[in-house]
């Protein structure tokens, strides 16, 4: 069974499952600027992956990074009165980039077993300190909420940070999770980290994963995760703040090769 809810700015799409006690709610990103098409994310590989669990699908069309007032409470109440109806006990938030911001924003909110968010900005800000990205998005935010999501994280919940080594604004974000009891796994690539998963076909496989064995099998399985050194924050902050190659370099002598940043000049 599928339906589609509009509270406010938030769209929200849902696949009913018979008797289960799991729930998928994934939340989108910004979507194609060029198109202003926004996806609900994820969904064809959720429903192809886990058929039998219930799916929720949502998206912010004001591109509020989930702080848009208009719709919100009603969003918030329609998802409690939707688990509670379902009697769903194991509920994962996920979500890439803006999407993983809006996880860590409705984690706040609901009684969440596990957040996996990729890519994520883990702060929000209208002056940003560092990234500068979607910065005129930001901006037109009428009031942001949920600034810093990270200071107010649900103690029974599970959150997982993915970010790419080779992004210095998302490593920077995902270092901000070291003063918090958050997972932080790295990557190789881009700043999407979904669309490399579908390439290499392992999409499919990371959703299940996450919702049948817990996002702490993550960095069993073979989706090119590793865990990051303290190296790669420096690095990435380092790099954003205008230190030369040769600095650079000086401290990636830490590292093995195969985890250099892509920024990095190669070796002489």
């Amino acid at each position: 069974m599928q339906h589609e809810r509009r509270f406010g700015v938030y769209e929200v799409a849902v696949h009913s499952a018979s008797n289960s006690h799991r729930a998928l709610i994934t939340l989108g990103g910004i979507g194609d600027m060029a198109t202003g098409h926004i996806p609900f994310e994820f969904q064809h590989t959720a429903q192809q992956a886990l058929p039998n669990v219930h799916g929720i699908f949502i998206r912010d069309t004001a591109r509020s990074w989930y702080n848009h007032p208009e719709g919100w409470a009603e969003l918030v109440a329609h998802l409690k009165q939707y688990l509670a109806q379902h009697h769903i006990s194991e509920v994962t938030l996920m979500g890439l980039s803006m999407g993983g911001f809006g996880a860590l924003v409705l984690s706040l909110y609901l009684p969440a077993t596990q957040v996996v968010a990729l890519s994520s900005r883990t702060r929000l800000l209208k002056k940003p300190h560092f990234d500068h990205r979607n910065i005129e998005l930001i901006r037109a935010i009428p009031a942001i909420a949920h600034q810093n999501p990270l200071k107010h994280l649900n103690p029974a919940t599970r959150y997982t940070l993915v970010f790419s080594i080779d992004e210095k604004e998302d490593t920077v974000h995902a270092g901000r999770g070291l003063k918090h009891p958050v997972q932080l796994l790295a990557t190789r690539g881009d700043h999407n980290i979904g669309h490399a998963l579908r390439v290499e076909n392992k999409l499919e496989d990371f959703v299940k994963t996450i919702v049948m064995e817990g996002s702490a099998a993550l960095s069993e399985r073979d989706f090119g995760f590793f865990t990051p050194a303290f190296e790669h924050f420096w690095l990435a902050a380092a790099a954003l703040d205008g230190y030369s190659q040769a600095a650079l370099h000086a401290k990636a002598q830490a590292l093995p090769q195969a985890h250099w940043p892509s920024y990095l000049a190669p070796p002489v």
